[in-house]
């Protein structure tokens, strides 16, 4: 597996050993973003018109890795706000191996929550969607018995179409850009495709 820093959504370093220590101004931002995600989960009504969602997606780019260590499930929840507009939230994560030596391998699992802005349009049958998120990028390393835990900074952008009517179930293809933050990670992007459904 390769050491892309990006990669499906999380930072991989390659490297073995402690996690650099991030600045109290990075760490301040973590957790205003974690504040942020608890207050818009539980201050959204949950009365208003909203969708589900469940969708699995698989890295397009950069594709170097094998293609068992490319997957990622999503789900979540969008909370109708305004006209073709909606706020809502993300949760996606996956189970990969790394191998990092001839005999040696550690587990990674990506754990990435964004808060989102959506613009969907209003017609059924065919429905456009375009957004934006901000969240938090984290990932669990395990070899034996050490377990390291990091989280960052994120971005997604993404859009798609929606195979339905406009309430109700429907299938949906997206694709999506992640960008972690972090000063210590790649500027590149990585592209996933998804599909699946929303209920």
């Amino acid at each position: 597996m390769s050491n892309q820093l990006l990669h499906l959504g999380y930072n991989r370093t390659g490297t073995r050993g402690m996690i650099p220590e991030k600045s109290m101004s990075h760490h301040k931002q973590i957790r205003f973003i974690r504040v942020a995600l608890i207050v818009a989960f539980l201050g959204i009504s949950p009365v208003c018109f909203s969708d589900s969602f469940l969708k699995l997606g698989i890295e397009v780019h950069p594709a170097d890795d094998e293609l068992t260590d490319r997957w990622l499930l999503s789900a979540g929840h969008d909370f109708h706000t305004a006209p073709s507009f909606y706020l809502g939230f993300e949760f996606a994560g996956g189970f990969y191996t790394d191998k990092i030596g001839p005999e040696e391998s550690r587990q990674i699992a990506p754990i990435n929550a964004f808060f989102n802005l959506k613009y969907k349009a209003s017609n059924g049958g065919v429905r456009p969607f375009a957004g934006a998120g901000l969240g938090l990028m984290s990932e669990i390393h395990s070899q034996g018995i050490r377990h390291e835990y990091t989280t960052d900074l994120g971005l997604h952008f993404l859009g798609g179409l929606e195979f339905g009517a406009a309430s109700g179930n429907a299938f949906l293809l997206e694709l999506q850009a992640q960008k972690n933050l972090s000063t210590e990670g790649s500027s590149d992007l990585a592209w996933f495709g998804f599909f699946g459904l929303r209920f």
